[in-house]
């Protein structure tokens, strides 16, 4: 069962959906190899990946929101930084256990709550600033 990139989750800045769309695909990788019995094989590989992505991804959005002044930056940092923390739970998690179906699971869940709600609510909140701030200029 794969998760659909639906309409509600661009933000119409190419680079940043361009982006969001890998970390989805990447979570379709785990959902897929879980549908062939080997979800506990990915679950280190999309942890890592999300550990470095993430950092690259993060980055870029920090980046416009500094350089346009964006008034929710400092909330917005910290709801990354906290995504950053959960993973790195998880990697420690997954290095004190083991990998077990709880961990498959927690990965699976973590990674679509969040990045569907910071989507939703955050990135496109930043999106609408940068879009209304551009109608001013025009």
């Amino acid at each position: 069962m794969a998760i659909e990139w639906t309409d509600d989750l661009n933000t119409d800045i190419s680079e940043i959906d361009n982006q969001h769309r890998e970390m989805f695909r990447r979570v379709n990788d785990l959902l897929e190899a879980c549908g062939r019995g080997k979800g506990r094989d990915e679950v280190h590989g999309i942890l890592a990946f999300f550990q470095d992505y993430t950092m690259s991804h993060f980055g870029s959005e920090e980046q416009a929101m500094r350089e346009s002044d964006y008034p929710h930056y400092e909330s917005h940092k910290t709801e990354h930084l906290d995504f950053v923390d959960q993973i790195t739970d998880m990697k420690q998690k997954m290095m004190k256990e083991g990998v077990g179906i709880n961990m498959v699971l927690l990965t699976i869940r973590t990674s679509l709550v969040w990045l569907t709600a910071h989507i939703r609510r955050s990135d496109r909140k930043f999106a609408d600033y940068l879009r209304q701030k551009r109608e001013v200029k025009n």
